[in-house]
């Protein structure tokens, strides 16, 4: 985040009761650098975190960033040029790529937690509404992906906090519902990146399924 090309961002820092040293890197950190702050909440799960960040959140648009996955430096200056150049614009949002943990070389980078060498996030620009038969049958981006303008967040709705897992895909299927329009964005240097680590296959395969 601190690498990204645009510098007028804010982030939220949001412990939902870790037990481990997070509260003294943060504390640290918000030393050196003004843009960063912390907010504490005890076990809520990762809908509620993530609605504290958006309560406390002073900007105009809304990325939700998971705290072991990182952004390209040109992600945000890039989304928010499509804002610029379409006033009308709800959601930009881009590509994702996946590597192992501890590996950070891209031309190590896979497409999918799978290790697939297959795009699957739609490149989709327009209002969402036929996107939604896609959307009811599967996830259409990573939660990282879009950048929301405030307004259009909570148009939609912010995460249910009943759900701990699959929150993400609840989100943008009332996000197509409410018929937003979206631009995707194809920008260099502008993918997410999430990090694999052992137990990620396993947990998608199953655990995720059944709930």
């Amino acid at each position: 985040l601190q690498q990204q090309t645009y510098k007028d961002w804010e982030c939220i820092v949001v412990d939902d009761g870790s037990t481990d040293n997070t509260r003294d890197v943060v504390s640290a950190m918000m030393k050196e650098e003004g843009r960063i702050q912390y907010k504490y909440i005890a076990n809520a799960g990762p809908s509620a975190a993530r609605n504290t960040g958006v309560a406390n959140a002073s900007g105009d648009f809304i990325l939700f960033l998971d705290a072991d996955d990182k952004l390209e430096p040109n992600k945000l200056t890039s989304h928010l040029k499509a804002f610029d150049d379409d006033p009308g614009l709800d959601v930009a949002y881009g590509d994702v790529r996946y590597f192992n943990d501890g590996d950070t070389n891209p031309q190590h980078y896979f497409y999918s937690l799978n290790k697939q060498k297959q795009k699957w996030i739609p490149r989709f620009s327009g209002y969402a509404q036929p996107l939604s038969s896609k959307v009811l049958r599967e996830n259409i981006m990573v939660t990282s992906s879009p950048l929301f303008s405030k307004e259009a967040l909570f148009k939609t709705g912010l995460f249910d906090s009943k759900l701990k897992k699959l929150e993400d895909w609840e989100l943008f299927q009332r996000m197509v519902i409410n018929n937003l329009k979206l631009k995707f964005i194809e920008e260099k240097d502008s993918f997410v990146l999430m990090r694999a680590h052992s137990t990620s296959y396993s947990f998608n395969k199953s655990d995720m399924r059944s709930y």
